[in-house]
Parts: C-alpha cells; sequence; structure tokens
C-alpha cells in the first residue's frame, strides 16, 4: 500500500498552483472589453451580447531551468467554480464576473483544450478597471509516470491522483470536503490505492498566483488589468491561455537504480520537486469563437 504521507504531499504541494512567470497580457485585453460571467447555462437570447469566458491550454515547447527534469501530466483537468474581479486586492465589492454555486466546469489542460468556464450577459457587468482576479478551484486531478522503489527492485508505473481543493464538491456522485484525496499506482497490471480525508495543503504561491482558503474553498488569486465596459453590443470571448508544456519539473536524485529523467519516488518521498503547473500565461479577447 502506498501512503499518502509524504509521497502525494510532495506531488500535491505544487500541482494546484502554477508555477511560471505571467506573460504580459494582449493590447486588446484593456480596450472596451467586457468580461465574463457564467458558463455552462444555457444562452437566453433576451439577455443580449454575452460575454464568454475560456480556459486555453498549450503544449507549445518553452525553455525550462537547466539541470531539471520534466513532463507533462496527463488527464490533468481542475474544476472551476467562480471568478471574481476585484479594482484592488483587498476590494471589499468584489465584482462576481460568474459562479456555478456548489458546482464546477472541469477544464483540460490538454494541448489545445478550450473549455468554456463560465458567460453571463455583458450588460450585468459592472463597469470599471479591475487589477486582480479570483478562481475557486474545486479539485484537481492528473496521471504523471513515475517509478517506485519499495525493496523489490525499480517498479516502472503510472501515478494517479484526485485532490479535493474545496468543500461542497461532487464528484462521481458523492459530495466531498476539501481535504478529500484519492491516489493510486499503477504498475505490471496491479494497482495500489489509497483514500481518504484531511488531506490539507498550506496556501502557496508561485507564478504571479496566490492561494488562499476562504471558506473552505481554495481560491487563486492572480493580478490582470482589465477594463470592463457594459454597453458593448457584440458577445465577447475571453481567452486566458496556459502553457503548461512539460510543467511537471523535479530534479534528479543519485540514489541507487534512479535512473536520469526518470520521475523516482519511495512509499515516503519523491525526488525534489520544483514545478508542477503553467510555465506562462496570457489572456486576450475576440468577438468570434474558433470554429
Amino acid at each position: 500500500m502506498i501512503h499518502a504521507n509524504g509521497l502525494n504531499f510532495f506531488l500535491f504541494l505544487v500541482i494546484v498552483g502554477c508555477s511560471g512567470a505571467p506573460t504580459a497580457p494582449d493590447a486588446s485585453a484593456q480596450d472596451d472589453a467586457g468580461l465574463p460571467i457564467d458558463a455552462g447555462v444555457v444562452r437566453d437570447a433576451a439577455s443580449g451580447p454575452t460575454v464568454f469566458v475560456h480556459l486555453v491550454s498549450t503544449h507549445d515547447p518553452v525553455a525550462h531551468a537547466p539541470a531539471t527534469q520534466g513532463q507533462t501530466p496527463r488527464d490533468w483537468v481542475s474544476g472551476i467554480r467562480s471568478l471574481h474581479l476585484l479594482r484592488r486586492e483587498d476590494d471589499p465589492a468584489p465584482l462576481l464576473v460568474f459562479s456555478h454555486g456548489d458546482g464546477f466546469v472541469e477544464g483540460s489542460y490538454a494541448d489545445g483544450a478550450d473549455t468554456i468556464v463560465g458567460s453571463a450577459p455583458i450588460a450585468d457587468l459592472v463597469p470599471g478597471t479591475y487589477t486582480s482576479a479570483r478562481v475557486v478551484h474545486t479539485h484537481v486531478r492528473f496521471t504523471i509516470d513515475a517509478t517506485l522503489h519499495a525493496g523489490f527492485g525499480p517498479m516502472p508505473g503510472v501515478l494517479e491522483d484526485l485532490l479535493v481543493l474545496s468543500d461542497r464538491t461532487t464528484l462521481d456522485g458523492v459530495e466531498r470536503a476539501r481535504g478529500d484525496y484519492r491516489f493510486t499506482f499503477r504498475t505490471a497490471g496491479m494497482s495500489f490505492p489509497t483514500e481518504g480525508s484531511n488531506f490539507f495543503i498550506d496556501p502557496i504561491a508561485g507564478g504571479g498566483f496566490t492561494t488562499r482558503v476562504e471558506e473552505g474553498e481554495t481560491a487563486y488569486y492572480f493580478p490582470v488589468s482589465l477594463l470592463v465596459n457594459d454597453r458593448l453590443t457584440e458577445d465577447m470571448h475571453v481567452y486566458f491561455e496556459v502553457n503548461v508544456h512539460e510543467g511537471f519539473r523535479w530534479t534528479d536524485s543519485d540514489m541507487t537504480d534512479y535512473e536520469p529523467g526518470v520521475f523516482d519516488m519511495t512509499p515516503l518521498g519523491t525526488e525534489p520537486i520544483v514545478q508542477a503547473g503553467a510555465n506562462t500565461y496570457s489572456y486576450r479577447l475576440s468577438e468570434t469563437a474558433p470554429p
């Protein structure tokens, strides 16, 4: 049995945040543009022009820190519950752009993935200049290649992880709470699962993102520069793009049976993880959706 303590603590300490540096937003993102609100909702033509928020992912190769190894996780998704815009980070009355209540939209980090995570009538937006954003994540899932060293020789396999980041998150028909987890290591036709609760991670910062736990929810804050205009007459699409090429990175350890370029672990820990998340992010606006 693979235990959560140690092994998966290191994996999730960084996987739920972004570790790269943000890129500057497109100039168009600072024009007279409206921003998002509620996705996954049936379009009401009577509401007028709508703004749609997209999470876009790319695996385009980028340079990485020397002396580190990396891979791009597979089946990598996270649940997006809500988005607020703030005039400043301590804004006492932020603009709620969209909310799925206790639900979520699961955004994919596959290459070329484009997920609409929220939408809303432009007329419902509050005009103003916003400098910070707050996004609540409900959970994260991902799979990576790994080799387990547990006294029986190297065991190459895959590690599938799920971590619940916010209370009131229903997955597979079961309501979960923040700190619930399920980890499964698969090798040679065998599975070693473990799951439980109260697996909490201290808030961390990385890549321009600040993580906070607020009323049982994990919220990510990050800087933006957005001018919201509620008088637009056409639909708008806001694309938030993240580059996650080999975004899971570690440094190799000189241990017996450890191989260069392989992510090695034991039941108690892993090779040092230096990044697990986006390398860069940017955002842009368009009046047309992709085909």
